[in-house]
């Protein structure tokens, strides 16, 4: 099966004690490094359209996190 934005497993790194949420996927027989998109300061890896991030997928790998404090990722927001 082929990961896609929808199926692609989360995953988990610590940072400093902080948990961060992220979902890696795409063409990575490329040279092109990962495509990072940033989200809005409470945004996360789920307000982004698949239809849009499986596009950039398909030419290069695509790395979605959530921020400090936004959702399943540890932490305190701060504004």
């Amino acid at each position: 099966m082929t990961d896609t934005h929808i199926n692609t497993p989360t995953r988990f790194v610590k940072v400093d004690g902080e948990k961060f949420a992220y979902r890696r996927w795409g063409n990575t027989a490329t040279a092109q490094p990962p495509q990072f998109p940033m989200q809005h300061s409470r945004g996360g890896m789920d307000h982004w359209g698949p239809l849009m991030t499986d596009g950039l997928a398909a030419g290069r790998e695509v790395i979605l996190f959530k921020g400090c404090g936004v959702a399943s990722s540890s932490g305190t927001f701060h504004t």
